[in-house]
């Protein structure tokens, strides 16, 4: 449904917030500061430092994760689902 990097194929997004720890790279681990006073160049080339493949997320990426939730019968009434009926879990559910 959404044009990711590579139509079909997995993607990987960080699981903590992108840090700075003086390699020019965005890092990501438990217990790191985020990185600050940073604009979105200076954004796009840390993520692009860590290799072929590495972006800032896309819209149609985030979406494609929206989605995903949204479509795991697990997130909807505290886990008992069905998918489309009574609540989708939010925050640290």
């Amino acid at each position: 449904l959404y044009a990711t990097p590579v139509l079909g194929k997995d993607f990987c997004v960080m699981k903590y917030v992108a840090s700075d720890e003086g390699s020019g790279k965005a890092v990501s681990g438990v217990g790191k500061l985020p990185w600050v006073e940073i604009n979105r160049e200076g954004a796009k080339r840390a993520c692009e430092a860590n290799g072929p493949g590495f972006h800032l997320i896309t819209n149609s990426e985030w979406m494609a994760i929206a989605r995903n939730i949204e479509s795991n019968p697990l997130n909807w009434n505290h886990g008992k689902g069905p998918v489309g009926e009574g609540v989708l879990s939010r925050g640290n559910s």
